[in-house]
């Protein structure tokens, strides 16, 4: 598992998401491709990754999800609170399976699925989420310490936070403008 878990942009445009993808660093940080896991080019961005040696994340948003994760050959499938909400049983997909952590219902859940990661947030306050409740170190570290899942910590935390973050349970540090240059 990469140390950095960098969530792409979505207001930017096709052409900056490939040059950024092309300034990762393969060896310490993967890609989650939150908003662009169901955009038109999404095989070739995953391509560009692969190549590059970069492990890719899509986001799961129904079934036809695990398929087009799949035929990507995609390292990882994430699943947002509501898809996990919805889940049975644990997806068919042989890659690792992710799920969204924001209380121990949801953590809870993905144990009982035997899912293998959690991106737990939002742990610290971030411009994206003004004035929203957040976590805290103390009650992130209650999500991530002593259960099966790999967690990344998610929500106002930078690179500069990875050994906090392991600290408190996490096996990485999670994020987007902190991540993305």
């Amino acid at each position: 598992m990469p140390e950095q878990l960098v969530i792409a942009p979505e207001d930017i445009s096709l052409h900056e998401l490939l040059a950024g993808i092309d300034r990762l660093d393969a060896g310490r940080q993967g890609l989650y491709l939150r908003q662009w896991s169901d955009h038109a080019e999404v095989s070739t961005i995953v391509g560009l990754c692969n190549k590059k040696g970069l492990k890719v994340w899509l986001r799961a948003s129904g079934p036809q999800s695990e398929v087009i994760a799949k035929a990507l050959g995609v390292f990882a499938l994430h699943f947002p609170g509501r898809v996990l909400a919805q889940l049975d049983e644990r997806p068919a997909f042989d890659g690792i399976t992710s799920a969204a952590v924001h209380d121990l219902a949801s953590r809870d859940k993905a144990v009982s699925l035997g899912l293998d990661m959690a991106l737990v947030s939002p742990v610290l306050p971030t411009p994206t989420h003004p004035g929203k409740p957040v976590l805290g170190w103390p009650q992130a570290e209650v999500l991530m310490k002593g259960t099966p899942l790999a967690c990344y910590a998610l929500g106002g935390v930078m690179p500069g936070d990875l050994v906090s973050a392991r600290d408190y349970g996490a096996v990485g540090v999670a994020g987007i403008r902190a991540f993305w240059r």
